[in-house]
């Protein structure tokens, strides 16, 4: 479990523990106990990577692919690109994981509103943080994490100059959200709108 779920979750088990002595078995306690699981889950940590080629992008996060367009991206790629938009819902893992190895060349934070994560202008108007990332071979990547209505805390873990591991964590947000993900437009995507993916498990694309 990610330790930014230890503040919502030790409260919630002592609240528990505090019902089962001044009140018994009953359901206070019983939803005190299934509020921690769910919690737990929620920040729950994703599985190890695969083994993959160095061409292979894995999903920044758990949720279900809600577009996949192309379009300019004037920020990092500087450049056409494939959009890949993904919805976490509260019971998906996330945590956000490096989509690919390399060092991180650009972040940016922007305050904004907080509408529904899965609506066309939560990507141009909500809370976000970018990290843009290149590889070696020089293929450029840029994240966005986007926070909800319900979310209200980004956490990004790096900063410019940094080394990234695919499939490593860099970062979360709290209770539902949106990922952007920004690729070469000549990258092969391997998803389609509607289809469940898996933080640092499912193949995006390959480029």
């Amino acid at each position: 479990m990610a330790p930014e779920g230890l503040k919502f979750i030790v409260p919630i088990c002592a609240a528990a523990v505090l019902s089962l002595l001044f009140i018994g078995p009953g359901w206070p306690a019983t939803a005190c106990a299934a509020a921690a699981f769910l919690v737990g889950l929620f920040f729950r940590l994703p599985a190890p990577p695969p083994e993959a080629d160095g061409a292979v992008i894995l999903s920044p996060a758990g949720g279900f692919v809600i577009e996949i367009v192309e379009e300019e991206e004037p920020v990092f790629l500087k450049e056409m690109a494939r959009r890949i938009s993904i919805f976490m819902t509260p019971l998906d893992v996330h945590i956000n994981t490096a989509p690919m190895d390399g060092t991180v060349r650009h972040t940016d934070y922007r305050p904004g509103a907080f509408f529904k994560a899965d609506r066309p202008e939560a990507r141009l108007h909500n809370e976000r943080m970018s990290v843009g990332i290149e590889r070696p071979d020089g293929v450029k990547c840029l994240a966005h994490q986007v926070a909800g209505w319900l979310a209200r805390r980004i956490v990004c873990d790096v900063s410019v100059g940094d080394r990234v591991e695919r499939g490593r964590r860099y970062g979360l947000i709290q209770f539902g959200s949106r990922m952007d993900l920004y690729l070469p437009v000549r990258a092969d995507i391997r998803v389609k709108p509607g289809e469940h993916v898996r933080a640092a498990r499912t193949v995006l694309a390959s480029v």
